[in-house]
């Protein structure tokens, strides 16, 4: 009880806006920029005591400068245009330094239009034409304006004192260049009020792992959960699978939601959630902990379920009554939930705080709590006033973390939540997916649109993959979930999966640590992908009835409308390079995508490579070219900047060609060499152009075994690498 009651006074703490053990660093302010630097051929505006943008022209130039806060400025939420001047005549060149925390990156703030690519970055990349950059640490966007400017790089550069910055050089002939700012951007302008990155940051990891739900649904076993564990283990883990979560069905009494809805409930006078979730049955005789166990055995992370739902619930007579009822006394329900708590500070730390330290103590890793959105939106929210409702709902979200520690993984169901921010590490942004058509397009579609949260507010879970559907459709979403970096699951029985669904979720394992790098809403006239008939509901369906159920595109004339395009652009310390998807949402006809709509230089050169058919495209300039894709499909395709020596391609390891299993690229004295993360005893196929005038020599690997092809005539090379050991280093010598 004593843990119990301080948690209850930490919730107290937290609701009233104090800070206590919650706290990381010191909460920033909000702004404003202040000029604190006036030279001849240098002007230097200052945020939160540290040089911010530094703007550098010619010296002897007449140029406006603006003092204190003499810029047009907005007051709630703060926003601030700051206007570089030059009053001479003629064109000019000037050259911009911005200065960012540790974690920043590009920021475009408005959704893909009129055929361009979503575009996701992973690392630090600088894409082509996005004029907007965004401070994780202190939640804060910067955007200029101006006729004509280029990034000065490809990457950000990471300074001596671990800071980012990035430059930029403009050509000036309109005379001015505008800076937009708006300090705490996603808190106060895009309303995600419980946002606060200084308070508490989530926890970006990539997760990927097994659910039971579509698998087995209610009827799970301790044997059924210890043959996939050992299956996991052996197909899955060695490539990247951190975890297995049991979904409802583990409980001593198992109560569905229709039970739930339909029947009165047991008469109880223990109405406390922890009797319910630690009792026992025949399937699992020493409860929750016997699950935690035998998946931890297994060497991977233990995750379960829980509701917020009372399941049953009849009021004694000794004890307060806890349910969420409305002005009129009338009890709160939803369909999906009948009897819902009050979330008052007394329910949530006497029946709340227990079942989370209870989930903790029994040893799981991994905690996702469902009926979240019933909750805040059938629940709270239509019996209190809206402040008070959201203080309830951010309070239940607070104990969860406070109980559960830093150390647990927390995903809430469903629904893009401000309350959560914080709090929770990853959001399901989907419905449940099954194996019929419209859950696929669905969870696709959702992924897309509420991208603008993805690893700055929480972790996108579009829903588990289900790889016993259509394999065509399986691909797509592993390749979407896996190169966006989303929570990755799949929810199949062991006997469902063949080898080619295998082959198909090993390539997609694990899911890259991708961030969103375009916000804002998506056009109001969207089909929301929630259409219902029972000739949608099935894994066979034509491809009128798929057409017919997602409803026509809002951007007509666009062969690649919103949602089917993406752009993952990849920085790492050895290289950078695009992975390019197009997925068949509806039916898709060719296209040519021009290269700055996948945030591309159209200036240069590309090497194209097709990742599922394994196919060296060749060079790609200006445009991208896609064939007709059936709806369900995916194309997949890296996309390098073609160098003068031989370069790496792209790979059958994963999906992303390859953020994965490459950790180093050098290339010194004619010698290419690869330092590889390999899974044991498997082989992979890695992918090289080489360019006239070098022929290959020798082929040494530390570690493993490889094989080269002969190089073709279009310069593709390849080279089978059959690892030995986990670490493996490939030498190719050119003459």
């Amino acid at each position: 009880m004593k843990k119990v009651a301080i948690v209850c006074i930490a919730i107290l703490l937290v609701s009233i806006e104090l800070r206590g053990e919650f706290v990381l660093k010191e909460i920033p302010s909000a702004g404003h920029m202040i000029c604190a630097v006036r030279e001849d051929g240098k002007q230097v505006l200052n945020y939160n005591d540290r040089n911010f943008i530094t703007i550098e022209f010619e010296k002897g130039l007449k140029v406006q400068y603006h003092s204190d806060s003499d810029d047009v400025f907005f007051s709630s939420p703060l926003r601030e245009l700051y206007t570089f001047l030059i009053v001479d005549d003629g064109v000019h060149n000037v050259k911009v330094k911005v200065n960012l925390s540790q974690d920043a990156g590009i920021l475009r703030t408005r959704r893909a239009a009129g055929g361009e690519a979503i575009l996701a970055q992973l690392g630090n990349p600088l894409i082509y034409g996005v004029n907007g950059l965004y401070d994780m640490d202190e939640d804060a966007s910067l955007e200029w304006y101006c006729d004509a400017w280029k990034w000065d790089d490809t990457k950000m550069k990471r300074e001596a004192d671990g800071t980012l910055s990035a430059s930029f050089s403009a050509v000036i002939s309109n005379h001015f260049m505008n800076f937009y700012f708006r300090p705490h951007y996603y808190r106060d302008h895009l309303g995600y009020r419980s946002h606060e990155p200084w308070t508490r940051r989530l926890n970006s990891r990539s997760m990927n792992g097994w659910c039971s739900w579509v698998a087995y649904y209610y009827d799970l076993d301790a044997g059924k959960i210890e043959r996939t564990a050992d299956f996991i283990a052996k197909n899955f883990k060695p490539y990247g699978m951190n975890f297995l979560q049991v979904d409802n069905g583990f409980q001593g009494k198992v109560f569905t939601r229709f039970e739930s809805i339909r029947s009165p409930g047991p008469d109880r006078r223990d109405v406390n959630l922890v009797n319910l979730f630690k009792g026992t049955s025949k399937r699992f005789p020493e409860g929750p902990p016997q699950i935690a166990k035998i998946i931890e055995e297994r060497g991977l992370e233990p995750g379960i379920w829980m509701n917020t739902d009372l399941f049953a619930y009849e009021m004694p007579e000794d004890k307060r009554d806890i349910l969420c009822r409305r002005p009129n006394g009338k009890a709160t329900q939803s369909h999906w939930i009948r009897f819902m708590a009050d979330m008052s500070d007394y329910t949530i730390t006497n029946y709340y705080v227990p079942l989370f330290k209870y989930i903790k103590d029994a040893g799981f890793k991994y905690l996702k709590v469902d009926g979240m959105r019933h909750t805040f939106l059938e629940g709270l929210n239509t019996a209190y006033v809206p402040q008070e409702a959201r203080r309830r709902f951010r309070n239940l979200s607070l104990a969860a973390r406070l109980t559960c520690g830093d150390d647990m993984y927390l995903m809430s169901c469903w629904g893009v939540m401000n309350e959560i921010a914080g709090a929770f590490d990853a959001c399901r942004v989907s419905v449940d997916c099954g194996d019929n058509w419209e859950d696929f397009h669905r969870s696709l579609y959702y992924s897309a649109e509420f991208y603008s949260t993805h690893r700055i507010v929480f972790v996108n879970d579009p829903d588990h993959v289900v790889m016993h559907a259509h394999p065509e459709w399986s691909r797509t979403r592993v390749s979407n979930v896996s190169l966006t970096g989303g929570l990755l699951t799949y929810s199949d029985k062991n006997e469902q999966m063949t080898d080619e669904s295998i082959y198909t979720l090993q390539r997609a394992l694990p899911a890259l640590e991708t961030r969103t790098a375009e916000c804002g809403d998506i056009h109001p006239n969207h089909p929301s992908a929630r259409l219902y008939s029972r000739e949608y509901l099935t894994s066979d369906i034509s491809e009128e009835l798929a057409m017919k159920q997602m409803g026509p595109s809002v951007e007509p004339g666009v062969k690649s409308p919103f949602s089917t395009l993406w752009a993952v652009h990849i920085e790492k310390p050895y290289g950078q390079w695009c992975v390019a998807q197009r997925n068949a949402i509806w039916s898709l006809t060719e296209d040519d995508t021009p290269m700055e709509k996948l945030g591309l230089d159209p200036s240069k050169t590309y090497l194209g490579y097709d990742f599922w058919e394994q196919k060296f495209i060749g060079e790609v300039k200006d445009s991208l070219h896609w064939d007709n894709l059936p709806y369900g499909r995916t194309k997949v395709i890296a996309l390098r900047e073609k160098l003068a020596i031989p370069q790496l391609i792209g790979s059958t390891r994963h999906v992303s060609m390859d953020a994965v299993s490459v950790k180093n690229i050098e290339w010194k004295d004619k010698e290419l060499t690869l330092s590889l993360d390999c899974v044991e005893s498997v082989s992979e196929t890695y992918s090289f152009f080489v360019p006239e005038g070098y022929g290959l020599g020798k082929v040494e690997c530390e570690g493993g075994e490889a094989k080269s092809r002969e190089i073709g005539s279009d310069g593709l090379l390849e080279i089978e690498v059959t690892a030995e050991e986990k670490n493996v280093t490939l030498r190719l010598k050119f003459e």
